[in-house]
């Protein structure tokens, strides 16, 4: 996987420097791929729409947490990146980093079932059956 993708030059992967780079060496980067944004970057957008749907403030909500999750879980990724310079996936860090703030606010709060059944906004279409 890590052959394949440094050889390719498309817009799916984003070259971050590596934050513990060996002092003198030459700059090296490490990948991110476009899923470790976009996937988590879904779960974000549903905690800051849930924070909306229950009238909560971003600063401390859904969003904020699962944010800071996924902070967290970027810089543990690149600690062991550079740490034992092996490739890892992100995904294996920003799963757990995303999901498990989120998760544990809302049985925190006791809004696990809501959260589980999502957020039936006016773009939905209610099938009704039409009786003659």
């Amino acid at each position: 996987m890590v052959t394949v993708a440094t050889k390719l030059d498309v817009p799916i992967k984003i070259l971050v420097p590596l934050i513990l780079s060996q002092e003198g060496a030459d700059l090296q980067f490490t990948l991110i791929g476009l899923g470790d944004i976009v996937l988590p970057g879904l779960l974000l957008s549903f905690a800051m729409r849930f924070d909306d749907h229950k009238k909560i403030d971003l600063h401390a909500g859904y969003f904020a947490v699962t944010m800071a999750g996924y902070i967290l879980g970027l810089l543990i990724c690149e600690i062991v990146v550079g740490s034992f310079h092996l490739a890892q996936p992100a995904m294996i860090y920003l799963v757990p980093g995303t999901l498990l703030p989120f998760i544990c606010l809302a049985l925190f709060r006791g809004e696990f079932s809501d959260a589980w059944k999502g957020i039936k906004g006016s773009n939905y279409i209610d099938i009704v059956e039409e009786r003659p």
